[in-house]
């Protein structure tokens, strides 16, 4: 009965190896993601913020202008990646640090590309016009002592339900 136990122990072993090594071939984005993410604003200004972010080199646009920029997708390995589609979001976050709570105050949305696969290294520009939004007040960005107000571009490749989404996002000031 024990050499029983021991070879049903084995067969289940080699079924796992087995499994691991086919869901790293289908580029399932479990161990690590299968698509590297970059994002590229255009912008001639710059400022370094040295705020709570301490971020050097943010893009700066005015609040009537056009957010544009380019988001660069590139497969990490040999095989297709299947997407539901990349999305771009410019989200404005406002963070009270009395209390340590962030409210997400705009999310103005636009689709890059819809389902497929990737197989190669694929560039997609993106436009967002901030006239065009209209239910929201474009606040100027600010780093202060008790509140700061926060904008970044965030693409999302929105894979299946089985594995989680890549994300990348770029912080810029208005």
């Amino acid at each position: 009965a024990g050499r029983t136990l021991n070879h049903r122990y084995v067969l289940q072993v080699k079924y796992l190896t087995f499994w691991v090594i086919k869901t790293r071939e289908m580029s399932l984005g479990w161990w690590s993601d299968p698509l590297e993410v970059e994002i590229s604003l255009d912008s001639n200004n710059f400022t370094n913020r040295s705020g709570v972010l301490g971020l050097p080199k943010c893009p700066v646009y005015s609040n009537d202008s056009k957010v544009s920029g380019k988001v660069k997708v590139v497969p990490v390995g040999s095989s297709p990646v299947w997407h539901y589609g990349i999305e771009v979001l410019l989200q404005s976050s406002i963070v009270l640090f009395e209390d340590f709570d962030t409210c997400d105050y705009l999310k103005a949305k636009t689709t890059l590309c819809g389902e497929g696969y990737i197989s190669e290294a694929a560039e997609f520009n993106f436009e967002i016009d901030l006239k065009a939004i209209e239910k929201f007040d474009i606040l100027d960005t600010y780093d202060g002592e008790l509140v700061s107000v926060n904008y970044e571009v965030i693409a999302t490749i929105l894979r299946p339900w089985y594995t989680f989404e890549i994300s990348k996002s770029s912080f810029l000031s208005i």
